[in-house]
């Protein structure tokens, strides 16, 4: 019983081995290419996009195409990709002999791959350079409309089949303690290898100051303690003689001076507020000498600065 030559081209993804329905592919002979007068280097990709028959893979990635001629050379080329994968570059060339077979086969399976675009995205302590879990994450296309969304982890985050093109990367909310990143914009080119994406985080900065209200100076001695809106302690010290740097989450705080330094009388407790701003925050306290009257124009409030709000008055 006579077999009718076939050949069935299965696409699949390359990491995967799944099927890829409606990639592109382009049948011609070698008759066709000499009618249109060169070989297959001479020719460019416009010409051999017009050459032969044009057949696309169903949902199983598969295309079925029989009744070939015999003692005919076959060219198969991929002439178009699903978007987020690498056109596969490759020209393939089956011979069918006199007899009507393929590498001894009146049936003939050609299996391709393709690989998908790969971006990795890593989110990083700006002081450690090491992967900061915690960050919720988006990615956007061009069209601002959203690609995924996820919370960042140890390890990178990887998006496979992102389209060639135009994208933002936009932190919705930072880790605790650590200020929200600028949106990074990046670009997805066609190609087989794995792309990379950084964006940095920036623990949040406070600088607390003690200072002395009659010159503005550091004033060293107090002791001074941090305490979050629930009332729990964050952090204590004695104020040095430079402002006293603090890592603190974003939210509402209070300063208090348990102790002033000798001839000093002891502030009033300050409300203040961290933001998840880049900028360094900063807060002061003022200390009145405890002997004769001290001018508190306009530093009877303590301020802050740098994207954090809040104030407190200072004890004559």
């Amino acid at each position: 019983e006579d077999v009718k030559t076939s050949v069935d081209i299965l696409k699949v993804d390359a990491e995967e081995d799944i099927p890829l329905a409606g990639i592109h592919f382009r049948m011609f002979t070698s008759k066709e290419l000499d009618e249109a007068g060169g070989t297959v280097d001479q020719l460019d990709k416009e010409v051999l996009q017009s050459l032969g028959t044009e057949y696309i893979t169903d949902e199983n990635g598969r295309i079925h195409i029989e009744d070939l001629t015999h003692d005919t050379v076959y060219y198969i080329f991929e002439s178009e990709t699903q978007p987020g994968y690498y056109l596969e570059q490759q020209l393939y060339k089956l011979t069918v002999d006199a007899n009507g077979l393929i590498d001894g086969k009146a049936s003939y399976e050609l299996k391709i791959s393709n690989t998908a675009n790969n971006v990795e995205i890593t989110k990083m302590d700006i002081t450690g350079g090491r992967e900061l879990p915690g960050a919720t994450l988006t990615v956007r296309n061009a069209e601002d409309r959203v690609v995924e969304t996820w919370v960042s982890e140890e390890t990178p985050h990887k998006i496979k089949g992102l389209p060639a093109g135009t994208y933002t990367l936009t932190e919705i909310a930072a880790p605790e303690r650590y200020a929200k990143a600028e949106t990074i914009t990046f670009e997805v080119t066609d190609g087989m290898e794995v792309q990379s994406v950084v964006m940095y985080d920036k623990p949040i900065e406070v600088s607390v100051s003690k200072l002395d209200v009659t010159n503005d100076q550091e004033l060293p001695g107090a002791k001074l303690i941090v305490k979050d809106q629930e009332g729990k302690e964050i952090e204590s010290w004695i104020s040095p003689e430079e402002p006293h740097k603090m890592n603190l989450a974003a939210g509402t705080y209070t300063l208090t001076e348990v102790t002033a330094p000798d001839g000093y009388e002891v502030a009033e407790t300050v409300i203040f507020t961290v933001t998840d701003s880049m900028e360094v925050q900063t807060v002061k306290m003022y200390d009145a000498p405890k002997d004769g009257t001290t001018d508190l124009t306009g530093k009877t409030t303590t301020k802050t600065t740098g994207g954090s709000s809040g104030g407190g008055v200072t004890s004559v």
